[in-house]
């Protein structure tokens, strides 16, 4: 690996953290959520994608919500968080492992505005007030993101769902929103330190139909399975992983990096 030039595409990444995150801390000493800070986290990512030269499409984004859902999108890659973060246009808060939380200014914004920290090894027990936590959120009036396979992938086919996101949505009756996420795994895959070359640098966030709770039969255990299931298979069958590209929408709205869908 070229360490220099893992330091020049990092080093900016994390310039950009500091700056933009000293601001998030600033306007964060206020109680609550703000959309300074909201803005600040959507900077930081769509200037870190761009710093990194990274071409981005957003697919079906008039299908993003107004308002509150549960995010549930695919994790292959270190990037994902950059590049959905790019696209999300209103106030969200997604989990992340406890060691995020310890990167300098990143670690700050995100503790101080109530993204969700999720505990491993001996800590796994403090996961028990994850539920309490996730309310508090949707009180204030945000959404939250999981990346529902619990771990990145290995080699960028979906793996099987933790339960956490569909027991959320039943708890809080909130609808599924699938994000499919393409190109991150190609791009910085689960071992790598640094991103490949600048002409492989491409990808794309896919915002596929909203899975509702009204269809859902049985106690809320099963609800949350049959949830699991239903967004397992769609998100399965739009990266052709059920093998029927028949059954895929090919009815697509492609924008580029700097255009909104809002």
């Amino acid at each position: 690996m070229d360490y220099l030039k893992a330091g020049i595409h990092w080093g900016h990444v994390a310039v950009r953290a500091a700056g933009y995150g000293a601001l998030s801390m600033a306007f964060g000493t206020f109680r609550g959520p703000n959309p300074v800070s909201h803005w600040a986290m959507q900077q930081w990512c769509t200037g870190a994608c761009k710093g990194l030269h990274i071409n981005l499409e957003l697919i079906d984004g008039h299908k993003l919500p107004r308002g509150q859902v549960i995010y549930v999108a695919n994790h292959a890659s270190l990037l994902d968080i950059l590049v959905v973060g790019c696209f999300l246009p209103f106030d969200f808060r997604y989990l992340a492992k406890e060691s995020v939380f310890k990167v300098p200014f990143l670690g700050q914004h995100l503790a101080q505005q109530g993204h969700l920290r999720v505990y491993r090894g001996r800590k796994r027990h403090l996961n028990h007030t994850l539920p309490l936590r996730i309310h508090k959120v949707v009180e204030q009036g945000a959404s939250v993101l999981f990346f529902a396979e619990g771990t990145r992938s290995t080699n960028g086919e979906l793996f099987s769902f933790k339960m956490g996101a569909f027991d959320a949505a039943i708890r809080e009756g909130l609808s599924i929103q699938p994000i499919v996420l393409r190109g991150t795994a190609a791009m910085m895959n689960r071992q790598a330190m640094d991103i490949v070359g600048e002409e492989a640098r491409s990808g794309s966030v896919t915002v596929l139909e909203p899975i509702g709770l009204d269809t859902l039969v049985g106690d809320d255990t099963q609800r949350a399975e049959q949830l699991r299931d239903l967004t397992w298979t769609a998100m399965a069958r739009e990266l052709g992983q059920l093998g029927d590209e028949a059954l895929r929408n090919d009815h697509t709205e492609t924008l580029p990096l700097e255009a909104r869908s809002r």
